[in-house]
């Protein structure tokens, strides 16, 4: 039940702070019925990165969050922000 109410506690898709990144890849890692130490294998990272990532720590390497993110078939999007305002 645990997992049903974390699946919707994030909107996929949308991800505004690191902490709701990391919870993504948890959720998709657990359905993807993957351990920690497998996921940093497949990604070829550590299993500190990953838990770091999980737990939303700020300052992790972009290009090694990308590599975990394609390892769960995911991907990052850049888009604008609705609010934002060019000067």
């Amino acid at each position: 039940m645990k997992k049903t109410l974390e699946v919707e506690n994030v909107q996929l898709g949308k991800i505004t702070p690191l902490v709701d990144l990391g919870k993504t890849v948890r959720i998709r890692r657990r359905a993807s019925q993957l351990k920690q130490n497998e996921l940093a294998g497949l990604a070829g990272v550590g299993l500190r990165f990953i838990s770091d990532l999980e737990n939303g720590k700020p300052g992790l390497e972009i290009g090694r969050v990308v590599r975990v993110l394609t390892a769960l078939g995911l991907e990052l999007l850049v888009a604008p922000r609705r609010w934002w305002i060019p000067q």
